[in-house]
């Protein structure tokens, strides 16, 4: 009779080990789904608007060599698009993560698998074998700086200021046609 006692009270034990192991279990659930409740709430930028500025609204700035370099130097870090234009307006170079990035991504795609805004942005910022001073497209050379933007980007920007040629991930940027272009319109 006494093991039957002790059987019981054995039985019990696990009954409530297991009812304490599952009320634990519900309880973690509980808090798990409580602190991410509280945290996207907490988090501000979750109730942001993403919107894209249409050209209606556009503003265009003229600026010097002097705020044109710094700005080179931020535009990967702050996310935003640097256009540089000659006097009559024609795009000569484009800055911008977002283009390189879909740049990169088309370029890396072969061209049966290509969408048709990808085949437009490789035809257009990847064509290497034009260089017509009225109609060139501008060449990112398929952006091989998305990489590791602190590092190569910089490279990049280096050898667009300085009017130079190098290479980036085993790809050659040549920007020495642009510097030349850049003094030939500063001299006018």
């Amino acid at each position: 009779m006494e093991d039957a006692v002790h059987a019981i009270m054995m039985a019990f034990a696990v009954f409530v080990f297991v009812i304490g192991l599952t009320l634990a279990m519900y309880m973690f659930s509980q808090i798990t789904n409580t602190s991410e409740a509280l945290l996207y709430y907490a988090d501000d930028t979750n109730f942001y608007d993403n919107i894209k500025i249409e050209n209606d609204n556009k503003t265009d700035r003229i600026v010097d060599v002097e705020t044109i370099i710094p700005t080179l130097y931020r535009y990967y870090k702050e996310n935003f698009c640097v256009k540089i234009c000659d006097a009559d307006g024609k795009l000569l170079q484009i800055f911008d993560l977002n283009l390189e990035g879909n740049v990169r991504t088309a370029a890396s795609l072969l061209d049966a698998r290509r969408t048709e805004e990808q085949k437009a942005l490789n035809s257009r910022y990847n064509d290497n074998g034009i260089i017509n001073s009225d109609n060139k497209l501008i060449y990112l050379f398929e952006a091989p700086w998305i990489g590791n933007t602190d590092r190569d980007t910089k490279t990049r920007i280096d050898l667009y200021i300085n009017g130079q040629a190098g290479y980036i991930n085993n790809t050659y940027v040549n920007y020495e046609m642009n510097l030349k272009k850049f003094i030939l319109q500063k001299n006018l």
